[in-house]
């Protein structure tokens, strides 16, 4: 539930930002328009969708859909991508929530280094993950040697 909570959050906040800024949507909220098309396409499915760590509301599959189009915008439309760190600082509340998604993409993993991104100190993210490395196990058990069970003489 607060994986769909911070993705309707998201969806809402591009599309306000797309909204009450005409210039801006004009001239870069584009990008927007297809990244939280798909957040909102794949919100059903995440609520379906088996964890990869059930402690944790996210980081199922569906984190991962729409991480592939974040990071292909943020490299030739950086200018558009961009446009949220505005709203990010204008709505404080809703920065963990976008953080954390941007996170799961490998993109940036805080307001701070949305910050250095955009203004050009911190480097374009070189890929998105296109699936969670499930070869990595987030706990990891170690099995004890089975041991006979005697009854006592």
């Amino acid at each position: 539930m607060e994986k769909m909570s911070a993705q309707i959050i998201l969806a809402i906040i591009l599309f306000v930002t797309i909204t009450i800024t005409p210039t801006r949507a004009q001239n870069n909220g584009l990008c927007w328009n297809k990244i939280s098309k798909c957040i909102l396409d794949h919100e059903a499915r995440s609520l379906i969708e088996p964890k990869y760590n059930p402690k944790s509301p996210s980081f199922n599959m569906t984190d991962y859909l729409c991480c592939p189009l974040m990071v292909q915008t943020v490299k030739p439309d950086k200018a558009c991508f961009c446009t949220i760190d505005t709203d990010l600082h204008q709505n404080p509340s809703l920065a963990s929530n976008v953080t954390t998604i941007f996170s799961v993409c490998s993109i940036v993993d805080s307001l701070a280094s949305l910050d250095n991104f955009c203004l050009g100190i911190a480097p374009t993210p070189a890929e998105a993950p296109l699936y969670p490395d499930v070869e990595a196990p987030l706990y990891r058990y170690v099995e004890a040697p089975m041991m006979p069970v005697l009854p006592p003489l």
